[in-house]
């Protein structure tokens, strides 16, 4: 390969454009150089070092599309490099794509984090996973007054960690203080709206792929319930959807020998309709029309239900007229 100093110097020009410049096909061609000479072109260690330090640092630029330009392009570095180099680095792109995750205010570069947070989980060993999400464990259970934004953090990255390694999770007890953890916190009455929405991002996620940590028997499943009228729309819908993909599993014509944690909990079903028709009851300001469909589909399963089993409606001290 043809060597020369100008041309390092040329490549960092490249690398600034493909965050700076205001045209977005220019910013991809030069993403793409720029990875290309880093993937094949000789370079020394404090070379290559310094290229991804600057590559980590654009992810913070000021507009939008270079943002996103340049967290595209640290992507392509955790999926393109040899899995050496990453497991040498992972703290490099760790922590700085967390704090991106935590910090940007646009949707799409959150996206773009999120992509490359899994990537990299996905391409690192058990070991490096495990030193990762121990960060997460501390930051999930930080205390004081300046502790809310770590744990919304956690709660975020725990459901990357069981999107992208769901074997860790489902390894040895990981997964179930993973649940344990989450109930304590949507325990909470004065819970943060945002901190329970992620939470229960994580437990649809562990519903979907992880079904086994979930029993009907878990406590967690009341809360659900419960949540179900929380007052604001993300965390009822997001309630909404993980009862209606377990409420699909059932048949409403045999709930009594099904051993669900409906008919595990009397009175469940009458909460559950109950809350539901709160969600339909709601101010134009916050009406959601996918929560709202989500409630019908929902209630015509539970009118189903309490038809064929009406005494799954009430608990034993309850009592139709209360």
């Amino acid at each position: 390969k043809y060597m020369s100093s100008e041309f390092y110097d040329l490549m960092d020009i490249v690398q600034n454009l493909s965050v700076q410049s205001m045209k977005e096909t220019i910013r991809l061609q030069s993403s793409q150089i720029f990875l290309q000479y880093l993937i094949d072109y000789p370079m020394g260690s404090q070379r290559l070092e310094r290229h991804l330090q600057q590559a980590i640092l654009n992810c913070e630029y000021e507009y939008e599309g270079g943002r996103l330009s340049a967290i595209e392009l640290v992507a392509s570095i955790i999926s393109k490099f040899p899995p050496q180099i990453l497991e040498e680095r992972s703290q490099l792109f760790f922590l700085p794509l967390v704090l991106r995750l935590v910090n940007d205010d646009s949707q799409k570069c959150k996206d773009a984090v999120s992509g490359a947070i899994a990537s990299l989980l996905k391409r690192s060993s058990t070991d490096t996973v495990q030193s990762l999400y121990e960060y997460i464990k501390r930051w999930s259970v930080a205390s004081g007054p300046d502790s809310l934004p770590m744990q919304k953090a956690s709660a975020q990255l725990f459901g990357l960690f069981v999107d992208s390694r769901p074997d860790y999770i489902r390894g040895g007890s990981t997964g179930a203080l993973l649940v344990a953890s989450i109930a304590d916190t949507l325990q909470d009455k004065s819970l943060d709206w945002e901190l329970a929405y992620f939470n229960l991002t994580c437990v649809e996620k562990i519903s979907n792929q992880l079904q086994s940590l979930l029993p009907d028997s878990h406590h967690i499943w009341p809360m659900l319930v419960t949540l179900l009228k929380h007052p604001h729309p993300p965390v009822m819908q997001v309630s909404s959807r993980i009862i209606y993909c377990k409420l699909s599993t059932l048949d409403a014509s045999k709930l009594l020998d099904s051993g669900s944690f409906v008919a595990s909990n009397p009175g469940s079903l009458h909460e559950m309709a109950s809350n539901l028709c709160r969600q339909l009851d709601v101010e134009d300001s916050v009406f959601v029309e996918p929560t709202s469909l989500l409630a019908i589909k929902n209630l015509s399963w539970l009118f189903r239900a309490i038809r064929h089993s009406p005494e799954l409606c009430y608990k034993e001290q309850d009592s139709p007229e209360d």
